[in-house]
């Protein structure tokens, strides 16, 4: 693994940067010295604390809290599996320089779905998606039902149920709470508005790069319901696909 990385200026001027603390700020710019080749490393926390932090008097609940306002933001992706819990950064490309023949393969997995770094458009036109989205009228059905319930609770002054509470099901779900968090939304709107069209069949990485784009856009006054107008008309789109295609 490299000793030295790049790190550019725009990061102190990143508005999901500047969302952190400042000790998980400088988490998150500490960590990607420690990064492997492909931009990943260990992400549990005893390990990220023994790395990155190996002077410092820190807990393992500071830096998992650290970590959990790093993953919020979208600036790290992070999942566990049988061996252990890791971390990827998903803009790596995007600003290390890295010679071919100096480049060591990472012996961390990547993380599941990489169609996440995609962008929107290119995975809505993207028609291998069709079978794998899974978007049908029964979907459509489902989206709707979901979502006039919720709406029906919200009239009431009640929440769906508790996000804070809430254990997502499935990665897709793990986005849609992510989307709510990050646009900081009434918890009235956290079934309807988000996890709504996860259940609906939509896949994680769509869910995942719609929030990274609006998350991404400072001209955006209310984030949540521009979620939702995507999120809608993505779904609108893919039932009239399969429609044609039937």
């Amino acid at each position: 693994m490299a000793t030295r990385r790049m790190i550019h200026n725009k990061i102190s001027r990143s508005e999901q940067v500047n969302n952190l603390s400042y000790e998980a700020a400088l988490l998150f710019t500490w960590m990607i010295t420690h990064a492997d080749d492909e931009g990943r490393l260990k992400g549990g926390p005893t390990s990220i604390r023994g790395t990155v932090f190996p002077l410092r008097e820190l807990k393992d609940s500071d830096v998992e809290k650290m970590l959990e306002e790093i993953q919020t933001q979208g600036l790290i992706h992070r999942w566990s599996d049988e061996r252990g819990t890791y971390i990827e950064f998903p803009t790596w490309y995007d600003h290390q320089t890295l010679q071919n023949d100096r480049t060591k393969p990472s012996k961390i997995p990547p993380y599941p779905g990489d169609d996440s770094k995609m962008d929107t458009a290119k995975l809505q036109n993207d028609s291998s998606l069709e079978t794998q989205d899974n978007v049908t009228e029964d979907n459509q059905t489902d989206t709707k039902v979901i979502k006039n319930r919720g709406k029906e609770r919200e009239q009431e002054g009640k929440p769906t149920l508790d996000p804070n509470k809430y254990t997502p099901i499935g990665i897709a779900e793990h986005q849609a709470k992510r989307a709510w968090s990050i646009f900081k939304d009434s918890p009235e709107v956290f079934e309807s508005r988000y996890l709504s069209f996860a259940r609906a069949g939509v896949r994680w990485s769509i869910i995942s790069a719609i929030t990274n784009e609006i998350n991404q856009d400072s001209s955006i006054q209310n984030k949540g319901e521009e979620f939702e107008r995507r999120m809608s008309e993505y779904v609108h789109k893919k039932i009239s696909i399969n429609q044609k295609e039937k």
